[in-house]
């Protein structure tokens, strides 16, 4: 069961959580999807996926962290991950590999990394100190925050992040994790536009440091790659087609890259969302955490084509106004007159809470991570609901410290990006696109700062843009033609 103070966060509802206020345009959207698939299809999936639900939710809280499929990443490495474990991970989205760094190697790094920002906290934006407190500098080249107690920080390319994102066994992680999707095209007889690999792209994300002891602070369940874009893009929809259109949600295969790779998830700007495709969101940890809440870890919905069909279907349907708590999906009426999406908003990330997704009941079904050690990674597919548990223990004295380093594959999108992110570094460490959306900073003036420099194996250079990406299929020759590297 989760925490009081967690479930207590959890459950704040998002601020016009049936978001009444997006205007007849999304009226509109839900009446189009309603006749494109057929009113009697989405109805027949949100009766079904309601009745799947009850036995899903109950497997869930009976299993807690035994839901998340471990790895070694030795298996990785060895070709035996075995046949039960990807299962699992399919079933769920979600997986931890072990020893991805070396434990020493991890808990070096961490050392490092404070070090780097005790030296830079001058230079940052939101800056810590023995009172908790912000103070906000002129020239600042990091951002961290919150302001009351600041662990979130905007920076991409230290040399710590450098090192765990250039490492040999981060990246074959990273292509193994992209070869779990299916659908690729890779071939000379394939447009660009259609065109897929699994080799990996190094995707430039922050990192999160919690200092121990106090509260520090969760982030609610949330679904990132967009909100309402996924109703809304034409693409991002067919992508989901199986579960509006077919009478079947088991049909939906959340893993064929065909149509995800095209889907445009920012079709409603803002801040909150990437570009990119990442097969995987993920993060690689320095530290201890996990293990049961109040430990700074990662909480999930472990079930990724139950979790995000009743996302999408939600919008269709509102409890009736004599019985608003029941979860007997056959009594709840028809939404299709409202612009109501409960929890999305323009331009972020899908929100959820106990209140505006009732049928997952979240407060018994989030997931924390098991015990997570120094140079363990986590990864959670793109379409997994997921929270950042609080740090409310001392956590043995120790910090709380992740990198965020996702799976991304080759694919045009993500090329384009990759040659942004690297023009961006290697002009005055500039933050990188999805982030300077924000704020923009520029990293070369901070204490220690190498850039890309230190960046010294071929595969890493590759993945950051910086070298000839090795296939001959049209897309690599696409692919370095727009690096460059022709």
């Amino acid at each position: 069961m989760a925490s009081k103070e967690a479930e207590s966060y959890w459950n704040l509802p998002p601020k016009d959580e049936n978001n009444e206020d997006l205007g007849s345009e999304f009226t509109e959207l839900k009446k189009a999807i309603i006749a494109q698939f057929g009113r009697e299809h989405i109805r027949a999936n949100w009766l079904q996926v309601t009745r799947l639900l009850v036995e899903e939710n109950n497997r869930i809280a009976e299993a807690r962290s035994r839901a998340w499929p471990e790895v070694e990443f030795a298996d990785i490495a060895a070709g035996t991950v075995s046949k039960e474990q990807l299962k699992a991970i399919k079933h769920s989205g979600i997986i931890v590999i072990r020893n991805v760094l070396p434990k020493e190697q991890a808990k070096g790094l961490l050392t490092a990394l404070e070090a780097y920002l005790e030296q830079n906290k001058g230079s940052i934006l939101c800056e810590y100190d023995s009172q908790t407190s912000c103070q906000y500098v002129e020239d600042n080249l990091m951002i961290a925050y919150p302001e009351e107690n600041p662990w979130a920080y905007r920076t991409f390319f230290s040399p710590v992040q450098n090192t765990v994102r250039s490492h040999p066994n981060s990246l074959k992680a990273q292509h193994f994790l992209n070869n779990l999707w299916t659908g690729y095209t890779d071939s000379n007889t394939s447009s660009v536009e259609t065109s897929a690999s699994p080799f990996p792209l190094s995707y430039a994300d922050g990192l999160r440091h919690r200092r121990p002891g106090g509260f520090s602070a969760t982030v609610r369940p949330h679904i990132d790659a967009g909100s309402l874009d996924r109703w809304g893009d034409d693409t991002y929809r067919r992508y989901y087609e199986r579960i509006f259109g077919s009478g079947d949600v088991l049909t939906h295969d959340p893993w064929d890259v065909t149509y995800r790779i095209r889907a445009e998830t920012a079709k409603y700007p803002g801040w909150q969302q990437s570009t990119v495709f990442r097969a995987f969101q993920g993060w690689t940890s320095l530290s201890h955490s996990g293990g049961g809440f109040n430990k700074g870890a990662l909480a999930v919905y472990p079930s990724v084509k139950l979790g995000i069909a009743y996302v999408l279907l939600r919008p269709f349907f509102r409890p009736p106004v004599n019985n608003p708590d029941t979860l007997e999906g056959e009594v709840w009426e028809w939404d299709d007159d409202t612009p109501g999406f409960p929890g999305a908003f323009r331009g972020q990330s899908q929100q959820l809470s106990p209140s505006t997704h009732p049928h997952l009941e979240l407060s018994r079904t989030l997931t924390v991570t098991p015990q997570i050690r120094p140079g363990d990674a986590v990864f959670w597919h793109s379409d997994v609901v997921h929270a950042v548990d609080p740090l409310l223990d001392d956590n043995g004295g120790e910090s709380a410290t992740v990198l965020y380093i996702p799976a991304v594959p080759l694919t045009q999108t993500n090329l384009r990006y990759i040659k942004e992110q690297r023009d961006a570094i290697l002009h005055r460490g500039e933050t990188p696109p999805d982030f300077a959306r924000q704020q923009k900073t520029y990293e070369e003036g901070l204490v220690g700062w190498h850039g890309v420099s230190d960046v010294a194996n071929v595969e890493a250079q590759q993945a950051l843009g910086l070298a000839k990406l090795p296939g001959e299929s049209a897309l690599f020759e696409w692919a370095n033609d727009i690096l460059g590297h022709a």
